[in-house]
């Protein structure tokens, strides 16, 4: 796990293993960054989330690992500059620069 300088965590945030979360970003309470994928192929591999510099995470958002589906996709979750406001992000892989 990995934060970057000036980046602001709120009250009752849970941030995984395999979580890497840019500068300047913010995590309001409630949020879950990082957590196992509920894709059922998954089976254990090693995934990341990267919170690229300046995001906000919005109350109770999940962002979750990616999964490595047939080796065609990457196994990771990108998240960039922007402002995420749903509830849950279940993807199995996203950028959004």
């Amino acid at each position: 796990m990995e934060v970057g300088e000036g980046t602001w965590i709120g009250s009752n945030v849970t941030i995984m293993e395999g979580a890497c979360i840019g500068k300047i970003a913010g995590s309001s309470p409630g949020a879950v960054i990082a957590a196992i994928p509920q894709d059922l192929k998954f089976q254990g591999e090693y995934s990341n989330v990267f919170i690229g510099d300046n995001t906000t995470i919005r109350e109770f958002v999940t962002v979750n690992r990616g999964t490595k589906d047939r080796e065609k996709l990457p196994s990771e979750v990108i998240v960039s500059s922007r402002l995420i406001v749903t509830w849950r992000m279940t993807v199995l892989w996203v950028i959004i620069a």
